[in-house]
């Protein structure tokens, strides 16, 4: 089992680049805003309970995908140590199951990120929108575009490349 892991900041392209990797490989996505936003409608995103069901639901979620040898593609954008502690957990299970986490950390200028997060596109999945936001979650977490402190990473900047050049370089990288 593979847990392909996409991560990075908002507005990077870590939906758009899943869905072209699930395309281009039959992987099935779950990504984190179908799997987050039922909780965040009830308590909103900054909720503390939000926040432990969302963290509880994806560990048990990934757990059992691992259990019953079920590849599968996420998205994911966070920093700080939570995050840290988070990944640390989700490699801890997988593993455990026998499985194996992939991980792709998307990044780019933070132009192109203050222009994408503006996209109507954004508006279909409770994402944020404005420049405004953006610039607060980053002045709030500003390691929310860096590298998580775990193993093998493949490191792309989405402004350089297509969704489906990208999809084909996490193939070759990881040889799905």
């Amino acid at each position: 089992m593979n847990l392909i892991f996409i991560y990075g900041p908002a507005a990077v392209g870590k939906l758009t680049v899943a869905k072209a990797l699930e395309s281009l490989t039959g992987i099935p996505l779950a990504d984190n805003h179908s799997l987050l936003n039922p909780v965040a409608k009830v308590f909103g995103w900054d909720h503390p309970e939000r926040e432990r069901l969302g963290r509880q639901f994806r560990l048990e979620f990934f757990q059992a995908a691992a259990r019953a040898n079920k590849s599968m593609i996420t998205t994911f954008g966070g920093g700080g140590q939570t995050f840290d502690d988070f990944i640390q957990e989700v490699i801890q299970i997988v593993q455990a199951e026998g499985g194996k986490v992939l991980f792709v950390r998307l990044f780019a200028p933070k132009e192109v990120l203050f222009d994408r997060v503006r996209h109507d596109s954004r508006a279909h999945h409770a994402k944020m929108r404005t420049v405004e936001e953006l610039e607060n979650k980053i002045i709030k977490t500003p390691d929310v575009c860096a590298r998580a402190l775990v193993g093998e990473h493949l490191e792309i900047d989405s402004s350089a490349h297509s969704p489906e050049e990208m999809a084909k370089m996490i193939v070759s990288h990881y040889g799905l």
